[in-house]
């Protein structure tokens, strides 16, 4: 059973389980932000991180734009606080409300170095850069089969993708830096975005930046022994 229903009003809206969360599992989740309009599309990719290998164990798809930190949220407790890291430049303001709104605390968040030791808020999500770094690794686990995916709708958009130079350029076409990746014109005369690979490739960054569990603190004095003397230290006090 999912626990939230669709938002009312808005269309294509898709939640996939293929395993509900189990108590003591650690799971991290990517999320690919879209606007709520035209092909931009939400989705979230879940991954069990405790199985070896990491498989994938839900997905939410579709058009919740800037409704989506409530579903998402409760997505993301029930199984079990999952980590997240989503994309920083449409979901910023999105996983801002998750954080100061609902109170959720499990995100990834970048600081710049020139804004270390500032009064500033971090960014939240991870910003896409030029040759970006999550999609090379996702890809070589895919190649190293370090992952299990069950979503035919994203391995289907895996499989369809295709490099281009947006130059136009053809000097451009060997050089592998300034190539893009998309997806072909489907039938409806429009261009998807490849939203469930660049959540699935946050998924499987935030499988690697996860914080790990904080150790249990070492006692800075022995009980009943507020000075933390040892036995010998003590004997020389009382002569």
């Amino acid at each position: 059973m999912i626990p939230f229903d669709p938002i009312p009003g808005l269309p294509d809206q898709r939640v996939t389980v293929w395993e509900y969360p189990k108590p003591g599992r650690t799971y991290v989740a990517g999320a690919d932000f879209g606007y709520g309009i035209g092909r931009d599309s939400d989705a979230v990719v879940i991954l069990d991180v405790s199985s070896k290998p990491p498989r994938q164990v839900a997905e939410m798809h579709g058009q919740w734009g800037e409704s989506l930190d409530e579903p998402l949220v409760k997505m993301l407790r029930w199984y079990n606080d999952a980590y997240l890291v989503g994309e920083h430049q449409v979901g910023g303001p999105i996983m801002a409300r998750m954080h100061r709104v609902h109170g959720y605390p499990h995100m990834y968040r970048e600081q710049r170095e020139d804004t270390l030791g500032k009064p500033m808020a971090p960014r939240y999500g991870y910003a896409r850069r030029y040759d970006d770094i999550t999609l090379r690794n996702f890809r070589r686990a895919i190649m190293d089969r370090k992952v299990i995916l069950r979503s035919t709708i994203l391995i289907e958009q895996m499989r369809q993708l295709n490099w281009y130079s947006p130059s136009n350029n053809d000097a451009h076409h060997n050089d592998d830096d300034l190539l893009r990746m998309r997806l072909p014109i489907n039938d409806a005369g429009r261009r998807p975005s490849p939203d469930l690979v660049m959540a699935a490739c946050y998924a499987w960054h935030a499988s690697a930046v996860r914080p790990a569990d904080e150790p249990e603190p070492k006692l800075k004095y022995t009980p009943g022994n507020p000075m933390n003397l040892s036995e010998r230290q003590l004997l020389e006090l009382d002569k």
